[in-house]
């Protein structure tokens, strides 16, 4: 994947060409986990709402958007959760040589069963399609934060037509991130 420069802090950047954005992105992922981990899981309640978790997603919106979108002049309010929505302009590139395998969302009569993935994986380097980035994910909502995983979409899947679109879980560290915000997917080949 081509890549024209880095960001770099304090700067609004536009451009055409995909950006390595991979320090934002470990930047992001830490700073949810340390927020989560040392200050909001431990003040949880045994009567946990779907809201206070709801409110955590909107303080991840935020922090997504300050550290990573702002230096594209990008905003994410119009999102109310990151992994049920999709931003549509940080990418994963996968390293050629990874032997990652991509663990898929489940189907059942055709429809997607959320927060059900499973077999069969497949393995990346033989998919030759893109991966959109959508949310950092862990098995356990209110345990300790990791981030080990993330939740991708197929794109461009020309050797797998029926995968274009599923959602996949992926190691987190398994690549780069790059910020592109262009319709042409080939310039991110």
């Amino acid at each position: 994947m081509p890549c024209k420069e880095s960001v770099q802090p304090g700067t609004i950047l536009k451009t055409n060409s995909p950006v390595e954005i991979t320090n934002l992105m470990h930047e992001y992922k830490e700073a949810i986990r340390s927020l989560w981990n040392s200050h909001i899981r431990k003040h949880i309640r045994p009567d946990y709402q779907t809201s206070d978790f709801y409110k955590f997603q909107q303080i991840q919106i935020l922090l997504l958007e300050k550290i990573v979108l702002d230096r594209f002049g990008e905003r994410a309010d119009q999102f109310t959760t990151l992994s049920l929505q999709r931003l549509g302009c940080i990418w994963l590139q996968l390293a050629s040589s990874s032997i990652t395998e991509l663990c898929l969302e489940q189907f059942e009569d055709g429809k997607i069963i959320s927060g059900r993935w499973g077999y069969p994986t497949l393995p990346y380097n033989k998919l030759a399609c893109h991966l959109e980035w959508i949310d950092f994910f862990d098995w356990e909502e209110l345990g300790y934060m990791d981030c080990h995983y993330q939740i991708v979409v197929i794109r461009d899947a020309k050797n797998h037509p029926e995968l274009e679109g599923r959602r996949a879980l992926i190691e987190a560290n398994s690549g780069k991130y790059f910020f592109y915000n262009g319709n042409d997917l080939m310039a991110m080949a």
